[in-house]
């Protein structure tokens, strides 16, 4: 049986509760935050001309190096059929994914970035069922687009709502708790 990996960023009992409100069809890991470093010895930051580059290097030392490795090798066997990268909202979040994507050799474009608080089990797999069916990029869209400045779709799954969107040829997803239409539209923002 194929099972979907979602990746999360940090370890300890959120692993654990995962796990157990999706159950035996998704395999939960972290990343253990960043998945790697500034080269050392003086290259992490080049200057040339008038622009700065800056040189990562995989952290590959200590238990961390073990677990990057470890998520590379099961992303790349037969038991994971789909990749759901599951880090924090915030920017660090966003990069750690970006960086997952990057050194597993996952498509950027074609990863579901999934970001939530707090649901109960039963709504939690019904979303995590239909974030599975999101198209993986704008042109496969037959779902209600939002009335927005920015370029917004939407699912209904029980109290929640899936807001969805497009930027930089990755999708990016957001389950919000319903409240009233106008205010759960009116305030939902990227960031």
């Amino acid at each position: 049986m194929t099972k979907t990996l979602v990746i999360i960023e940090s370890t300890g009992s959120k692993i654990k509760k995962l796990s157990t409100i999706l159950g035996p069809k998704y395999v939960v890991r972290a990343s253990m935050g960043h998945i790697n470093e500034l080269r050392g010895k003086g290259d992490g930051i080049t200057y040339s001309g008038d622009e700065y580059k800056l040189n990562y290097d995989i952290i590959k030392r200590g238990s961390k190096g073990k677990n990057i490795a470890s998520l590379k090798s099961l992303v790349k066997s037969k038991e994971i059929e789909e990749v759901i990268i599951a880090t924090d909202r915030d920017r660090e979040g966003e990069a750690i994914g970006y960086h997952i994507c990057n050194y597993i050799g996952l498509d950027v474009s074609k990863i579901k970035r999934l970001i939530f608080n707090s649901i109960d089990k039963k709504t939690g797999l019904r979303i995590i069922e239909k974030v599975k069916e999101l198209p993986t990029n704008s042109k496969n869209l037959d779902i209600k687009k939002l009335k927005s400045k920015y370029d917004l779709y939407r699912l209904r799954v029980g109290n929640f709502r899936i807001i969805y969107s497009f930027q930089h040829e990755q999708l990016i997803i957001y389950v919000v708790v319903i409240g009233h239409r106008k205010d759960v539209y009116k305030n939902a923002y990227l960031v």
